[in-house]
């Protein structure tokens, strides 16, 4: 019987050994399974829902006849669009093969003050809301000012009352806008590229440059107190040209809210510069200054 023990643990080794090998095979095994279970889900995550591949209907330009405003912009081909005024839709249209659209809107069935929201129905039935808002402001003279605008951007000035934006060898200051805490966003074009400096009453707030589109924007928070101040935009041109300088008076108004009663356009106008204070849904107001060539400080 002890002659036979080692044969026996040799053969007890071999079956123990063969055993562990069989269980390290199976957990392999059941690794790359887990792997494989948790790495398509992770694939089909990542993937964007096609819904959100749908960019909304932006405008692009207006122009003005004594008779109705001609809205252009781009959108999904195919897709409707349509401009509403409150609850009212007072123009539609459709986007071409080409991704533009046109539409026209009578200036009769617009108020002194008036803001127009644009929507898009693509061609498979979703409604595609835009975040830019138009203000038409009419009354201030011959021409509106037309301004559009989106949450967090600097507004844009697609037609002004005044003769043109002021402007310095062709960079020019488009608006100034704040809200009720004092923030703000100072924006432009420029003719070439350069860096623009924005000084208040001759303190340096902060610097931006010119973007390949030829525009700048500078936007800050809480930095404006109610006050008058002298607003500079400094241009640095890149090919070393002497620095010009852009100087306007800026007047900040006293904080509109939301109430009862409250005006959801507020309009303040002088021969130099307009304001446009608008409701915000969340409450409080955002405004825009826009001005005259005029208002230029010496």
């Amino acid at each position: 019987m002890l002659k036979n023990r080692p044969i026996l643990m040799v053969l007890t080794g071999i079956v123990l050994a063969f055993l562990l090998w069989i269980a390290v095979f199976a957990f392999q095994e059941s690794n790359i399974k887990n792997d494989e279970s948790v790495e398509t889900p992770a694939s089909a995550t990542n993937a964007i829902p096609e819904e959100y591949a749908v960019t909304p209907a932006s405008v692009q330009k207006v122009n003005e006849s004594p008779e109705k405003f001609i809205v252009s912009g781009i959108g999904v081909a195919g897709a409707g669009v349509s401009i509403s005024v409150g609850e009212s839709v007072v123009a539609n249209s459709k986007v071409d093969g080409d991704g533009d659209w046109v539409l026209s809107i009578n200036r009769n069935i617009l108020s002194e003050k008036s803001k127009l929201e644009i929507l898009m129905a693509t061609p498979d039935g979703r409604q595609v809301r835009s975040d830019q808002e138009l203000f038409i402001i009419n009354g201030l003279d011959d021409i509106a000012l037309v301004i559009l605008t989106a949450p967090g951007e600097n507004s844009r000035v697609l037609q002004t009352p005044f003769e043109k934006l002021p402007s310095i060898e062709g960079y020019e200051m488009e608006a100034i806008d704040y809200d009720n805490s004092g923030g703000v966003i100072f924006s432009g074009k420029a003719a070439a590229p350069a860096k623009v400096r924005i000084y208040a009453n001759e303190n340096l707030v902060g610097e931006s440059r010119v973007d390949r589109n030829g525009r700048w924007t500078l936007i800050f928070g809480s930095i404006m107190p109610l006050g008058e101040y002298n607003i500079s935009a400094e241009f640095v041109p890149d090919d070393g040209a002497e620095p010009k300088k852009l100087t306007l008076p800026f007047s900040r108004i006293e904080p509109l809210f939301a109430a009862e009663g409250s005006p959801k356009i507020y309009v303040e106008n002088d021969d130099e510069r307009i304001q446009v204070g608008r409701a915000l849904y969340g409450g409080g107001y955002q405004y825009t200054a826009v001005y005259s060539p005029g208002a230029i400080v010496e």
